[in-house]
């Protein structure tokens, strides 16, 4: 008790250093080849592995700890997770490989909340349906962030 008031201060510490593991573990994906258009889904992926490796944050997403579900998606790491993911638009938007017609920081805010939505499913419900959906939840990332071509094919 020398320096967290006390065991829930402690519990929210040692929780913000778990989920700043995973964050750590998944940064090179944002942060490699600016050419490499795949790094949403290859994040999502490197995010779901590190969740294994970080028990305490894998209790929260999982909904094994309640009281500090709500405070979730305030947490440091994930501030700078969004941070990062700006960053990576807005090198992406001078790229021309993301659209300059979006916010950069408001998109990089939904884009780390549908991870965080991603994880929690993946922790609730298994990993085995993430294999069958992943190009479905590229192609959305897709719709969303990349260049309109200027003659677009028809869907289907």
């Amino acid at each position: 008790y020398q320096y967290f008031a006390n065991k829930e201060a402690l519990f929210l510490a040692a929780l913000d250093e778990d989920a700043a593991g995973i964050i750590d573990e998944a940064m090179p994906e944002i942060l490699g080849d600016l050419k490499d258009e795949g790094w949403r889904e290859s994040l999502v992926y490197a995010l779901v592995a590190a969740v294994g490796r970080h028990p305490l944050a894998e209790r929260v997403l999982a909904g094994l700890e309640p009281h500090v579900t709500s405070r979730m998606l305030e947490m440091p790491a994930l501030t700078d997770l969004r941070s990062t993911v700006a960053a990576r638009l807005r090198a992406d938007q001078a790229a021309g490989l993301v659209r300059r017609d979006i916010d950069a920081e408001v998109i990089s805010r939904g884009v780390v909340t549908l991870f965080i939505t991603i994880l929690l499913s993946v922790v609730q419900f298994g990993q085995d349906g993430l294999a069958d959906y992943a190009a479905d939840v590229a192609a959305v990332f897709g719709a969303a962030l990349d260049p309109v071509a200027d003659n677009p094919a028809p869907p289907g």
